[in-house]
Formats: C-alpha cells, structure tokens, sequence
C-alpha cells in the first residue's frame, strides 16, 4: 500500500494492540467486523535510510485469527480483508 500503491486482498496481522475508540467492538472469532481505521507505521526511505511516518487510513473487515491472552485490546493474529484505501499521509 505504501511501496507500489497497490492494495492487497486481505492482511494477516501479528501481535495487535488496540487504541479502541468509545464504541469499540472487538474481532470476533465467529466471523468478520466491518471496521474503519488507521494504520500509523514507519517506513525506512530507500535513499535516505531514514525513517518515515506513515499514516494509512482504511475500511475493511477485521475477523480474529488468535486471541490466547482472551484480552479485548490484545490479539495474537487478525486478518483485514475486503480492505479499501481511503487515504495515506506521510
């Protein structure tokens, strides 16, 4: 999404920890969550080696891979798909 401006068909995300809004719902085991967000990262620039910050805003469907801690805000795993690309800052 950041590189080459392409869109993946779905995301598999490892070690989630949730900045919840007040109406936070939880990814579910059972089944995929419809979900508008953000994703803030840094990105190293190939020429500088310096360190980016990247903000990508989204819509997709969240669905709970693992969640051994049974923690609301913490999950081991989380698959993002049907994912649209609002924006992204940088």
């Amino acid at each position: 999404m950041v590189n080459y401006n392409k869109v993946p068909p779905s995301l598999l995300l490892l070690n989630l920890k949730f900045q919840p809004s007040d109406h936070f719902i939880p990814p579910s085991l059972e089944g995929p969550v419809k979900r508008i967000g953000i994703i803030k990262g840094l990105f190293t620039d190939a020429n500088s080696g310096e360190l980016i910050p990247v903000e990508m805003r989204i819509r997709y469907d969240a669905m709970a891979r693992g969640n051994l801690s049974r923690d609301q805000y913490f999950f081991d795993s989380v698959e993002y798909s049907n994912i649209e690309l609002e924006r992204v800052s940088y």
